[in-house]
């Protein structure tokens, strides 16, 4: 078997959440609350705030630029040096087809000459000996084909608090606990 990782884009080395709020902050009316990291998942009631981050979504290069997350491209560096095939994989939106192409434009150009599998629903059907995502839907996914697999968890307001017996979180401050698990995963036949 191939010694495959997997890394995501939005929120575990692409800067979406990051980007979103400021855009968001920019078509902000002078009597409107914050959008924060904290409310941001919770605008169901909020339809006018849902149609602004369609529009901002679909903007052409928005993708393609966001910002790079360091601690999410320190794990994919270290993957590399171990000897592992890195790839990316993404989800991205049915309804906004410019995400697919700029999704791949921002894998190349900040990750190099890798493979790059963007798919719509589940990435739980794609191999790798390990997975760097922040999402817990989307870990749980690829886990439940993945008895032995391995997810690294970049810590995230969204992902407070959630836990899973196969899920390291890297906060940051855990850096040889990441290390060890990478190596081992390795070597694991």
């Amino acid at each position: 078997m191939l010694n495959i990782g997997l890394f995501d884009l939005d929120g575990s080395t692409a800067d979406y959440s990051g980007q979103l709020l400021a855009d968001l902050e920019k078509l902000r009316g002078p009597n409107e609350p914050v959008i924060s990291e904290h409310n941001l998942w919770k605008l169901d009631d909020q339809p006018h705030i849902k149609r602004r981050i369609k529009m901002i979504k679909s903007q052409p290069g928005w993708w393609r630029n966001l910002p790079v997350i360091e601690s999410g491209m320190r794990v994919f560096h270290e993957a590399a040096r171990i000897g592992f095939e890195n790839q990316a994989l993404t989800k991205a939106p049915q309804d906004l087809p410019n995400s697919w192409g700029e999704k791949r434009e921002w894998s190349l150009a900040n990750f190099g000459d890798v493979q790059v599998i963007v798919v719509s629903k589940s990435k739980g059907q794609i191999y790798g000996k390990f997975l760097f995502d922040d999402h817990p839907e989307f870990c749980l996914q690829w886990l439940a084909f993945r008895p032995r697999g391995l997810v690294i968890m970049p810590s995230t307001v969204a992902n407070a608090g959630f836990t899973h017996s196969q899920v390291l979180r890297w906060t940051g401050e855990n850096w040889s606990e990441v290390q060890n698990a990478l190596v081992e995963c390795y070597n694991r036949a």
